[in-house]
């Protein structure tokens, strides 16, 4: 499905309608023909199919009217730019499945009772990683007086592929590092290290991005830090 904003012609339009898809880069807007694409069936996808089929199967049959409810309140307060840029907000369901997809893949337990706020986690603005090849692991600066720093809650952390220095755009994919637990009896001290999911080399540049799942299951949109450049 394509999204049209309207002005005295069309002012943007992304996505497909019949078989042409509408898109937009750096140079402007520009239309192309849709192309199926190749499905390669790797190890992760086919993982994170599974656990959306089973979190689905979950809110029809495990979740009670009253837990279905809580997750529509919750989704009904939050606003998501869709690609031309309007306000749009997702059912209950797609948010039951992008929080839990999210919990599941830092290594939490399922939360079925609906987010007891109705605002997303805010970005940890002193989030930072650094990197050197000596160490061979990621370096996580972090506010540790945060919520998710406590039972049930995580820092999910996530590295683009490592680029040549000179590069100053990254688009993705970018792929899970791992996940900060947060303990409530000994809360953790920043930083924190994890090991990359890319090999490091000495001197290209590296981005990483962040969010934030908070114990009442509540997850932050992702947020990224400065690029950095691998040392020594």
């Amino acid at each position: 499905m394509a999204n049209i904003l309207y002005s005295v012609g069309i002012a943007d339009a992304r996505g497909s309608v019949g078989g042409n898809v509408f898109s937009r880069n750096r140079y402007g807007a520009y239309l192309r023909a849709r192309t199926i694409p190749i499905n390669p069936k790797t190890q992760r996808q086919v993982a994170a199919r599974l656990i959306m089929a089973e979190l689905s199967q979950r809110w029809q049959t495990v979740l009670t009217s009253t837990q279905r409810g809580e997750w529509e309140t919750h989704a009904a307060a939050i606003s998501f730019p869709n690609r031309v840029g309007q306000s749009t907000n997702l059912s209950g369901l797609a948010m039951y499945l992008r929080s839990n997809a999210a919990i599941v893949s830092a290594g939490g337990v399922i939360v079925d009772d609906g987010p007891t706020g109705l605002t997303l986690p805010g970005a940890d603005t002193t989030f930072a990683v650094t990197a050197g090849v000596g160490a061979g692991t990621l370096s996580i600066a972090f506010d540790a007086a945060k919520d998710w720093n406590a039972d049930l809650g995580w820092l999910s952390v996530y590295m683009h592929q490592p680029q040549g220095a000179s590069i100053n755009f990254f688009g993705g994919p970018f792929r899970q590092a791992g996940a900060l637990e947060g303990d409530t009896a000994s809360p953790l001290t920043s930083p924190q290290t994890l090991t990359p999911p890319y090999s490091l080399v000495e001197g290209q540049k590296v981005i990483c991005e962040a969010r934030i799942i908070n114990p009442d299951g509540a997850v932050s949109n992702r947020f990224r830090c400065d690029p950095f450049i691998v040392a020594a």
